[in-house]
């Protein structure tokens, strides 16, 4: 070891810290320099900042701007393929104007069934009305030949008893002198004879009030005897009843083909295009809703509660242009604590916090503000925070 070289003892331990030294050196140029970076939209200041009274006496809360009224989501009657769309979002419609039709093919082969079944109700409602003096002829008719078939009868009956009773002096005679046996015989046949008649003429009466029975029954049924419809007409006119209501009823589903409008207003958002199918569970397919007024839903955190007072003055700010601020007017307090379903992802917030809705209008000089667009809302609170 003593002829070690002074080379290795002292030069290697110089080359290593002189290596340290330039890696050191490198890294630290190697460092990104911190510069301050410029947040895109100026945060928000509350009202206290700007010096209108201390920040622990007002309530912030998030609000998301809607139609007043809320907006309406218009939905299909039935579901079906879209074969028109009348309104593109920004629209101003009124009360009744289409917004978007579905295909009809079908309910108009439909409906042009049903108008057939009415003409055809009718004409058999009218063939029986006409019906009506046809019978009263026949009952006219029967009535005559009842008429003729009584005196048939009758005058059968004379002929009869007279054939009879000249049997019976003919068969009083016991001088067979006075009137032959020849002679008995033929008026014993003729009054069978005339017998015979009547009970003929009995039976054709018969039949002739048979017939006009027959006939007295069929023109019943078409009149009344008051003058009113008979069961056949009636039951005709029912039936052109239920096919009205039949043909109502497909000219009801073939309008409903047609969404239109509830109320006028202002179109929000159209969510389906002409050939796609509109379906009956699908939800709004027409977002609608006030086209003046402008409201602001403001949820407040259920702590800050105990402090809201509904008359407080209020004010709004839209995100992003903190210099802005507009007053509120109360519009209505929701009664009761929802869900919050707007989260901001917080590490304090609580996905279970519930929250007031209260609801404001927006002042007319909110220029460039937009449905669905959020807003910083600021409450003068009935008290200051404990803390």
């Amino acid at each position: 070891m003593a002829g070690r070289s002074k080379t290795l003892t002292y030069g290697l331990p110089a080359v290593g810290l002189v290596a340290l030294g330039l890696g050191a050196s490198w890294v630290w140029a190697d460092q990104p320099a911190d510069r301050a970076e410029t947040p895109p939209r100026a945060p928000v200041e509350s009202p206290g900042a700007l010096g209108l009274t201390q920040a622990s006496r007002f309530i912030g809360a998030t609000g998301l701007v809607e139609p007043a009224g809320e907006a309406v989501a218009v939905a299909v009657h039935s579901g079906g393929v879209v074969a028109e769309v009348a309104v593109a979002a920004g629209d101003v419609v009124g009360a009744g104007q289409l917004l978007l039709r579905l295909g009809t093919r079908a309910f108009e082969n439909e409906l042009a069934a049903a108008r057939a079944a009415v003409d055809e109700a009718r004409a058999q409602r009218a063939t029986l009305v006409a019906e009506r003096g046809m019978r009263r002829a026949e009952v006219d008719a029967a009535a005559a030949e009842v008429a003729s078939a009584q005196a048939a009868l009758a005058s059968a009956q004379s002929a009869a008893d007279d054939a009879q009773n000249r049997f019976d002096n003919a068969a009083a005679i016991d001088d067979p002198r006075a009137i032959s046996a020849e002679a008995v015989a033929s008026r014993r046949f003729a009054a069978d004879g005339a017998a015979a008649q009547v009970r003929a003429a009995d039976s054709a009466l018969a039949g002739a009030r048979a017939n006009h029975a027959r006939a007295a029954a069929a023109l019943a049924m078409l009149v009344a005897a008051d003058g009113r419809d008979g069961p056949r007409v009636r039951e005709a006119g029912q039936a052109v009843e239920r096919a009205l209501a039949e043909q109502a009823l497909a000219q009801t589903r073939l309008d409903l083909r047609r969404v239109v409008a509830p109320a006028a207003g202002r179109v929000y958002a159209v969510d389906v295009r002409v050939g796609e199918y509109a379906a009956l569970d699908g939800g709004g397919v027409v977002t609608l809703g006030s086209a003046d007024t402008l409201h602001v839903r403001a949820q407040l955190d259920e702590v800050d509660v105990v402090r809201f007072e509904p008359g407080a003055p209020a004010w709004a700010s839209p995100r992003g242009d903190g210099s802005a601020r507009w007053p509120l007017a109360l519009h209505r307090v929701e009664p009761r604590l929802v869900a919050k379903t707007s989260l901001t992802g917080g590490v304090s917030e609580r996905i279970d916090t519930r929250v007031l809705e209260v609801v404001y209008a927006l002042p007319p000089e909110a220029a460039a503000v937009y449905v669905g667009q959020q807003m910083d809302v600021f409450i003068t609170a009935q008290r200051e925070d404990s803390e």
